[in-house]
């Protein structure tokens, strides 16, 4: 038995190394620096199909899904960040950023089912849409 106990040890120790030499050559690899593959178009267009569904899934009942639908949208604004299209204008990273907070607290305020206060904080976030497009859309 203590034999192979012995064993087992040698065989965890092994594998932790090797798991650890693993990792750490992972590690000194280089990230690919982020380009959107999609045009910011599709992005935003995408995003809206989404969040203006948002109201009727909470008539609907479905709040929980709300929260999942939040986040989704503000990826897809931190994926903004790196439009070809806007990405060196003046406030452009602001803008998203402030978006981004506010979808955040949206998806929050779903966790805990409010929908009052769901409501709320969708109206503000698309206060913020509308002030964003209109300083950056053409």
């Amino acid at each position: 038995m203590k034999r192979l106990v012995s064993c087992s040890l040698v065989i965890v120790l092994a594998l932790g190394v090797v798991a650890a030499l693993s990792v750490e050559g992972q590690a000194t690899k280089e990230a690919k620096p982020y380009k959107m593959v999609a045009d910011l178009y599709v992005v935003m267009e995408y995003a809206d199909d989404v969040f203006y569904k948002i109201p009727d899934k909470v008539k609907g009942g479905k709040i929980t899904r709300v929260r999942s639908d939040a986040m989704f949208i503000a990826e897809m604004m931190n994926i903004s960040h790196y439009s070809d299209d806007y990405a060196k204008e003046n406030g452009w990273s602001d803008a998203l950023d402030a978006i981004i907070e506010d979808l955040v607290a949206l998806s929050k305020v779903a966790k805990s089912k409010d929908k009052d206060g769901v409501t709320k904080q969708h109206k503000a976030v698309e206060a913020k849409c509308d002030s964003c497009h209109e300083k950056f859309r053409d």
